[in-house]
């Protein structure tokens, strides 16, 4: 595991494990059907987020602006249809190799990288997780209903189980999968561990996705069903990754987000989730298909304060998929490639672990140059220069400045200081006078008045 650096509570480059579910509703969690003890665990223990918007109501698109905090539009990921395209087991096409994920960027800054599960973003060469900045992986290409297997058989290639770019099992067995995911997960965090270097782990889940294939083992043990029973695989799932990365002494320093990709395939019920109280799925762009589940947890600083995301009760505010990426780059310093952020929003789903991490950070070197105020002070600072009195050497006043094109304001050469002072000490003065005036006027007029009714009979 990463060691602590100095005095400072978190080590300066804490691991990132980043779970990713497949198609699962807003609805589905907490659910007393089926009763997620160790997704419950992770929110209890650090933040659930009831307000979570995934970049796209379907798959490909959200995972790509989720690795890379830009929207599908930018990266070629829209496709010819309104909600987006999804890269099939005929795709040519995928990622593009000129795209910085958050991969790319943590494995430059010397973090170790692999994924374990589904892809989605392309198979073909230069679109592979390896080529973007993933050392290992071990998975499938793309979503289970797209291949022929023992639970779906149909005339489309035979779904393939990927060891890097090598064909490891074909067709996959869909349901020792999750197991297999395990097996890769343990053995990547203890061999970083052993080398002292940090880690990233991204754990893309093929499930709840139809068809629907839990282990035998997880088989009729909820009340919802198949669907029900694959949800309790997921979540023992991911309880034994927290146990893996407790194991390997790594639990203090491991930042852990949870999400789902985007909403249920309503249309596959009994086979799929639920929305909850929210309107449409998957393939629609109301709340129901983008609005998801979402979770964090950091582990405990070794100074015993709790972790930098905790926090029990639910997070309600907006937050969004693709903002959670790069930024974990960013807590390490300038990135080394240039980030190409969204417009208007921040740049990746890695902002929501480090918001609240960056703040420890110990301050930038003295070398670094810090931004001098910000825009506001800048320009109600040139206002005051374009209101301030300007005087020529022969001390008339020159006229107020005139504007140059583009909203530029002309600099007038300002008085010296003392011959502003006294300019100011005399204009006060008048002023005092004019007042002094008015006040006598006033009375005189008064005592006038008077004196005119005195007179009256």
């Amino acid at each position: 595991m990463p060691r602590d650096e100095g005095n400072h509570p978190w080590p300066l480059r804490p691991n990132l494990l980043l779970l990713l579910a497949d198609d699962m509703g807003w609805g589905d969690w907490p659910n007393a059907n089926t009763p997620l003890r160790h997704l419950d665990a992770l929110a209890a223990a650090g933040t659930r987020f009831t307000a979570f918007y995934t970049p796209s109501c379907i798959c490909s698109p959200a995972r790509g602006a989720l690795l890379t905090g830009r929207m599908a539009i930018r990266w070629g990921g829209a496709g010819a249809t309104w909600h987006g395209t999804a890269f099939g087991a005929g795709a040519n096409g995928g990622l593009p190799a000129s795209e910085h994920t958050i991969g790319t960027e943590l494995r430059s800054l010397g973090y170790a990288t692999a994924m374990a599960g589904k892809w989605h973003l392309g198979q073909a060469a230069g679109h592979t997780p390896r080529d973007h900045g993933f050392d290992r992986f071990l998975g499938i290409p793309f979503s289970t209903d797209m291949g022929s297997s023992a639970w779906q058989l149909s005339d489309a290639l035979p779904l393939p189980l990927l060891a890097n770019e090598s064909i490891a099992e074909q067709p996959a067995d869909i349901g020792a999968l999750t197991a297999t995911y395990l097996s890769f997960s343990r053995e990547f965090v203890f061999s970083a561990a052993r080398r002292a270097q940090p880690w990233f782990l991204f754990v893309s889940f093929h499930q709840p996705h139809v068809p629907l294939a839990p282990s035998p083992r997880f088989c009729n043990r909820s009340a919802a069903g198949s669907y029900g029973d694959t949800l309790l695989e997921m979540d023992e799932a991911i309880g034994e990754l927290g146990r893996i990365v407790s194991e390997a002494g790594a639990a203090r320093s491991t930042l852990t987000l949870f999400a789902s990709d985007n909403g249920p395939w309503v249309e596959m019920a009994p086979a799929a989730g639920s929305a909850g109280p929210l309107r449409g799925g998957k393939f629609t762009t109301y709340e129901g298909g983008i609005r998801a589940l979402a979770g964090r947890r950091a582990g405990r600083p070794r100074d015993g304060r709790r972790g930098l995301a905790a926090g029990r009760a639910p997070h309600r505010r907006p937050a969004r998929g693709r903002d959670s990426a790069r930024a974990a780059a960013r807590r390490e310093g300038p990135p080394p490639a240039p980030v190409r952020a969204e417009r208007g929003g921040p740049a990746p789903l890695p902002l929501l672990l480090w918001r609240h991490a960056r703040r420890r950070l110990p301050r930038r070197p003295a070398a670094v140059p810090r931004p001098v105020g910000c825009a506001l002070r800048r320009l109600q600072a040139a206002l005051r220069h374009a209101r301030r009195p300007a005087h020529l050497p022969g001390g008339e006043a020159a006229p107020l400045p005139r504007r140059a094109g583009r909203g530029r304001v002309e600099a007038a050469p300002r008085a010296p200081p003392r011959r502003r002072a006294r300019r100011l000490l005399a204009l006060r003065g008048r002023a005092l006078d004019r007042a002094d005036q008015r006040l006598r006027r006033r009375s005189g007029g008064d005592a006038a008045g008077q004196q005119r009714s005195a007179s009256r009979p």
